[in-house]
């Protein structure tokens, strides 16, 4: 129960983000570009590279590493649902294909041309919170009936193994992972994984004794 627990919420977190970058790309288009007569080509550029890094890190999910391969594995119940997100998915592959080509061939912007280019960058918005309802509405409820505990074990797992192996490689000179230190100076980096060498002991002339006349008298007379 704790591991389906974690998993979800892991997942859940992630939905919540990718929402909100998608929610804010959807009311930078209303806001700025919606009834203009004119828009900079650099700021349309701007824009549909913005949905294209959302669409990137939509791939990046765990959600689309782990809980979806994994359901395609277990059971054919999910393929139908599945089917649908990847359709949407391809979709709004499409659409940012279409974006691209569009801003590459455009000469003049006219009201029309701007009106049919704003139009599909929210289309494109609107397909994708329409894949993330069913993947939120659909996909964790059948997920929670399709895994058992060990399959959840199984999962939650390999997350956990795949984020410290991402941790230790983002943060090879110096970080905290789990509390253990990974502290490497700098300077000797390359050097981390060679045998330690003895650290060299500066050597000392023995001490030289001070010379005292009324001994040295005594000891010649």
């Amino acid at each position: 129960m704790l591991t389906s627990t974690y998993a979800l919420a892991t997942f859940s977190v992630e939905q919540a983000d990718v929402r909100k970058r998608l929610f804010d790309c959807k009311e930078h288009v209303q806001a700025n570009f919606i009834g203009r007569l004119q828009i900079e080509q650099c700021d349309l550029t701007s824009a549909v590279d913005r949905l294209g890094q959302w669409h990137q890190r939509c791939q990046l999910r765990k959600l689309d590493r782990y809980l979806i391969p994994a359901l395609r594995q277990a059971t054919h119940q999910a393929d139908a649902l599945l089917d649908e997100i990847d359709s949407l998915s391809a979709l709004g592959f499409r659409l940012l294909g279409n974006l691209r080509q569009r801003l590459s061939q455009a000469v003049d912007q006219s009201a029309a041309w701007l009106d049919q280019f704003c139009t599909t960058m929210l289309g494109y918005c609107t397909s994708q919170f329409e894949r993330l309802d069913k993947e939120e509405g659909e996909l964790f409820t059948l997920a929670r009936q399709v895994f058992s505990r060990e399959g959840w074990f199984a999962m939650v797992k390999q997350i956990l193994l795949n984020d410290v192996t991402w941790q230790v490689r983002r943060a090879p000179r110096q970080g905290s992972i789990a509390g253990l230190s990974l502290v490497v100076p700098a300077q000797n980096a390359e050097c981390a994984d060679r045998p330690p060498v003895a650290p060299k002991i500066a050597s000392q002339a023995p001490p030289t004794a001070s010379f005292d006349p009324a001994r040295s008298a005594a000891l010649c007379g």
